[in-house]
């Protein structure tokens, strides 16, 4: 077992996840957190991580964050239009874990289809967000190529939180606002959601038991569901009627010109998150269903929907 773990993003929904099951695991938790004042922090704090404040652009805060730790759990998001940001972000946190001299085990939190880019019907330098994966794809090689004794990646699909605040305010602003679920998503486009405490459960278990988990690539998904069924379930959490609404094909094509996220929606009905269950059926780890995530989540199902 990794005695002390550098948690970064430990604010953030998949990081916070990580940082309390390990703490719950009895791992000492080094969380790299930005704003010590965040409530996600003061939270961790209080459950006994130890605080490192940095960013990920400080290479000495990183070093110092990664000081006397076994492994990291490694997640940088892509940021818009500083398309460069990823790839840099998971080369700074990698260089500080080596110069560590300690760090035996690094898991990455990816996406599901990494690696497989190459194959979505029109891929080229122009196939819109090709600067994602191409980034997600060269951290995966960084992790592992780099010579850490352990790597496991995790690729989870699309997020359940995305369907709530604050994170629905941005890329669903009418589910919310509205009660009206309004996307590019085709009727019959699935849609692959994976709860962000599963990545968390399993991302434990790969620095608990990192012999078990060693050079595993694990995409991870629970439940494929059409846009009426996530409204479906999102009515029957919140109380609230909740409409269906699709851009028309124009009226998509003319704001993902705009609105990467549109663009994404798109490609989720071309390509889409494809998650193999039978796979992950040799893992000790249940996953939530959506249905189960929203009673976890009243409180946010509340704030959302009101």
């Amino acid at each position: 077992m990794a005695s002390t773990v550098l948690v970064t993003g430990a604010t953030g929904c998949q990081g916070f996840a990580t940082a309390r099951h390990l703490l719950a695991a009895g791992v000492h938790v080094h969380a790299l957190v930005r704003d010590p004042s965040k409530a996600n922090a003061v939270e961790l704090e209080r459950r006994g991580a130890k605080l490192c404040v940095g960013a990920f652009d400080d290479h000495d805060s990183l070093v110092a964050a990664a000081h006397g730790t076994s492994a990291v759990f490694l997640n940088v998001l892509p940021t818009f239009p500083d398309v460069e940001s990823e790839l840099q972000h998971a080369r700074n946190v990698i260089h500080a874990a080596s110069e560590a001299g300690t760090v035996a085990s690094i898991i990455y939190s990816s996406v599901t289809m990494t690696g497989k880019h190459e194959t979505f019907p029109g891929w080229g330098p122009d196939y819109p967000l090709a600067w994602y994966w191409t980034s997600k794809a060269a951290i995966e090689s960084l992790v592992r190529s780099w010579g850490f004794k352990y790597w496991t990646i995790l690729r989870p699909a699309f997020l359940m939180h995305n369907y709530l605040s604050p994170v629905a305010d941005h890329l669903f602003p009418a589910l919310p606002q509205d009660h009206v679920f309004r996307t590019a998503y085709q009727p019959d486009s699935p849609m692959t959601v994976l709860d962000p405490d599963d990545v968390g459960r399993f991302a434990t278990a790969a620095i608990v038991d990192p012999d078990r988990y060693n050079h595993h690539e694990i995409d991870l998904g629970v439940q494929a569901l059409k846009p009426r069924d996530i409204a479906r379930i999102l009515s029957q959490a919140s109380g609230k009627d909740i409409q269906v609404e699709f851009y028309t094909t124009d009226e998509a094509a003319s704001l993902a010109k705009v609105n990467p996220m549109i663009s994404a929606q798109l490609w989720s009905n071309e390509v889409g998150y494809q998650v193999d269950q039978d796979a992950l059926k040799k893992y000790p780890i249940r996953l939530t269903t959506f249905e189960e995530y929203l009673q976890r989540e009243k409180g946010a199902v509340q704030t959302t929907f009101g």
